[in-house]
Formats: C-alpha cells, sequence, structure tokens
C-alpha cells in the first residue's frame, strides 16, 4: 500500500522522552538481574519504534475511522504508576524498587504486542533509512519472536531519515512510510528463513523469516 505520514516536530520530542525512559527502565532491570532480551535495544530502536506506532494509529484513526478506544496499546494495559515512574526518572539517583515495582516494570517493558484493535495482536514493526524503499526490499522478521505466538500480524515501517541514520546522530526523521501488513502464520511463517538480508547484503544476528515489502497488505485486511 506504501503511504507517507509526516513526522511534526511534537512528535520527535515526545519520541525523545518515550526513548530515554525505555533506556532508564532497561538499565534498571539489568541491574536487578530481570533483562531478558537477548540483544540489546538501542536508544534509537526505541525512538523510532515510538514513531512508528504513533502515526500508525493516528492513520488508522484518520483513515480507518477507529477511535481511540477501540486502540489498545500494551504500555497502557499495563501501566506503571505514578510512584514508580518517579523513581524511573531520577534513576540512579533513587535505586531501591520493591519486587512489586519490578515486577511492573518488567511487565510493562517487555511487550507481547503493541496494539490490540477488534481482538486483532499487532506488532509494529520499524525500519530506519536515508532512502525511499522500494518493492525489491526484503525485511527480515525475527524467527524467534514469530513462534512466540502471542500476535497476529506484523505492520512494516520505513522511518525515513534527512541523511543515513546510521553514520549521522544527527539525522533528522522527516516522514514515516507505512508499507503494510503481513499475517504471521498465513505468511511470514511460509516465508525463507535466512541469516542474510537478500537485498541489502547485511548479516542478522539471529535466523529470520524473509519478507518482500512487495508482499504487504492494505493493513485494512486486518480487520
Amino acid at each position: 500500500m506504501s503511504v507517507d505520514i509526516e513526522i511534526s516536530p511534537s512528535l520527535i520530542a515526545r519520541a525523545h522522552e518515550f526513548a530515554e525512559l525505555r533506556a532508564r527502565m532497561k538499565r534498571i532491570l539489568r541491574d536487578n538481574d530481570m533483562e531478558f532480551d537477548k540483544f540489546t535495544v538501542t536508544e534509537r530502536d526505541s525512538f523510532d519504534g515510538f514513531i512508528a506506532e504513533a502515526s500508525f494509529t493516528e492513520f488508522l484513526k484518520d483513515n480507518i475511522g477507529l477511535r481511540e478506544d477501540e486502540i489498545a496499546r500494551w504500555g497502557k494495559d499495563h501501566p506503571i504508576d505514578g510512584k514508580t515512574l518517579e523513581k524511573i526518572i531520577i534513576y540512579p539517583a533513587e535505586k531501591k524498587f520493591s519486587s512489586s515495582e519490578l515486577s511492573m516494570i518488567r511487565d510493562h517493558f517487555y511487550d507481547k504486542w503493541d496494539l490490540l484493535i477488534r481482538r486483532v495482536r499487532i506488532d509494529v514493526k520499524t525500519a530506519a533509512t536515508h532512502l525511499q524503499p522500494t518493492g525489491r526490499w526484503t525485511y527480515g522478521v525475527s524467527k524467534i519472536q514469530m513462534e512466540k505466538g502471542n500476535k497476529d500480524f506484523i505492520v512494516l515501517n520505513y522511518l525515513i531519515y534527512d541523511k543515513d541514520p546510521k553514520a549521522n546522530a544527527d539525522a533528522t526523521p522527516i516522514k514515516c512510510v507505512l508499507v503494510g501488513c503481513l499475517s504471521i502464520d498465513y505468511v511470514i511463517k511460509n516465508c525463507p528463513v535466512v541469516r542474510k538480508n537478500k537485498a541489502a547484503g547485511h548479516k542478522y544476528f539471529i535466523e529470520n523469516y524473509e519478507t518482500k515489502v512487495s508482499e504487504y497488505m492494505d493493513v485494512s485486511e486486518m480487520f
């Protein structure tokens, strides 16, 4: 489908705040032996993910006609109370967290899905680039993640920067390209399993299902 979504300065500011909070939560989990993800999630990953998810939800409301109360978000469904949030914000000045607070942070941080809409569990995927994606591109989806059975569809977005974000720390995102969606059980799990991105040539740390950008469907197909 491929839809370009404008990124506002206010969304970029909110994404920076979100990424910083996620980084603090990750440090807290690591310091308390509760860090379970295999590979390090960078601040840029959290930043990009926030923009993609926010852009996608606004697209759903503006173009699919969904109401805000029809869109459930993992973070809101697994909230962190105000007192614990204050301690996270000033960490490491405040280092004492109760077991219940740590469990709350863990459950909030390690989401099983991003969005839940009309009983459809959605995982919003994001890739950062300074190039315009084409149908010849491929996107690798973690085989381990897909086999957990917590999600029904993935939605792919490319966050387009003004220059290569991998080489320039000051790169700024200018638009979000919503590519479309794929069913996990019926499409992704039938894709080839690879350790290298066929189109871009870079290697993956783990096995990925290789999806083709040209095969992503209109997101309305999920509902």
